[in-house]
């Protein structure tokens, strides 16, 4: 259901695209970044997934005092983040989408200028990767150190495809993101990487934009913002079959078919081994700093080879080769010193996105 609308005459050239739910004075603060932006060719598309939050009000109030176009629709019924974004998506009619988490914002007045000029550089663009300050640590996330072409095609995404993991501030080929629309990974959260991945892998380049586009977790007094931190820590006695652990699959959607057949596992295999050597060892360390040793082992169990690896195209010997790299992840993750891992963790990500 349209709560709320204003429409541009015309196609814009770039859509904000915002899945949202509750956090409403957040959103009030990204609509804020908006309306500052000194390039006006855009029109904002809200997807809110049925808040429970009642100060929609506030958010219907400010979007009517704005001059861009907007689109506020409310799902009947809560879907999730996946469906949720490509709802988003879906409406929207821009040539080109910006990703926006409802708890983030544009870190200038000029940022959507100067993506349309990284756009008029490189019109081929089917995917754009953004930096992103953390504004609780201070801490600069560089996914690009360079506005340049990254490349194009199935290797090109496979290779690439954590730099799609934080939503804020990814670029993607408006009408390549509809036509990607698709089900296939509701319950990953991870629907993004999904759809940037595809893009990539169909033959739009991948480009990177070294500026810091993007202030990630704004805080706004007396609110609260849903974390992995609160999850509970109570019946530690099984997996925890967290949505990471689709991560392989998301990934394989979106190159599956435009992948040739003799391709298919080394790429596969590629993607695998990102996983054990970088995202998975990073959120074993990160979950024994914010619950338990014992959550942790829990989740590193949630993430075994047998259970990440289902349903790809994945041969025997990669197989194996998997749980080695497996125990090892579980290994470092659990017994690294969380200190010596906080001191080398710059340098680590610096490694993890050469």
């Amino acid at each position: 259901m349209i709560l709320a609308q204003r429409r541009l005459a015309g196609v814009p050239r770039f859509s904000i695209c915002i899945p949202h739910y509750n956090r409403m004075l957040h959103l009030v603060e990204l609509l804020r970044s908006l309306d500052a932006q000194t390039y006006r060719d855009f029109e904002v598309v809200i997807s809110d997934d049925n808040s429970t939050d009642p100060r929609v009000d506030d958010v219907l109030a400010f979007l009517d005092r704005t001059t861009f176009a907007y689109t506020y629709w409310r799902r009947p019924q809560n879907g999730r983040y996946d469906v949720n974004l490509r709802n988003a998506i879906d409406m929207s009619a821009g040539d080109y989408i910006v990703l926006m988490g409802n708890d983030d914002r544009l870190s200038g007045a000029g940022v959507l200028g100067d993506l349309a000029g990284v756009l008029d550089r490189f019109p081929d663009a089917g995917a754009i990767i953004t930096n992103y300050l953390e504004l609780g640590s201070g801490t600069r996330f560089a996914r690009a150190h360079a506005t340049a072409r990254l490349g194009s095609g199935p290797a090109t995404a496979a290779q690439n495809f954590r730099n799609y993991a934080f939503v804020s501030g990814i670029v993607l080929h408006g009408p390549a993101a509809r036509a990607a629309s698709s089900t296939i990974v509701d319950g990953s959260e991870m629907y993004q990487m999904y759809v940037g991945t595809k893009i990539v892998a169909g033959g739009r380049s991948l480009v990177g934009c070294d500026a810091f586009c993007i202030e990630k977790d704004v805080g706004i007094a007396g609110e609260e913002v849903d974390s992995y931190r609160a999850r509970d820590v109570r019946d530690l006695r099984k997996a925890r079959l967290l949505p990471m652990r689709h991560l392989l699959r998301v990934t394989w959607a979106g190159l599956e078919g435009l992948v040739p057949a003799a391709d298919a596992r080394r790429l596969c295999g590629a993607v695998a081994t990102q996983l054990y050597s970088y995202t998975f060892p990073f959120w074993g360390v990160e979950y024994r700093r914010t619950k338990t040793w014992l959550y942790a082992a829990n989740v590193l169990l949630g993430i075994r080879p047998s259970v990440v690896a289902a349903r790809t195209p994945l041969g025997p010997v990669q197989r194996a080769g998997l749980w080695l790299r497996y125990l090892a992840t579980c290994g470092g993750s659990l017994l690294v010193p969380i200190r010596l891992f906080d001191a080398l963790r710059p340098a680590l990500y610096r490694l993890a996105k050469s």
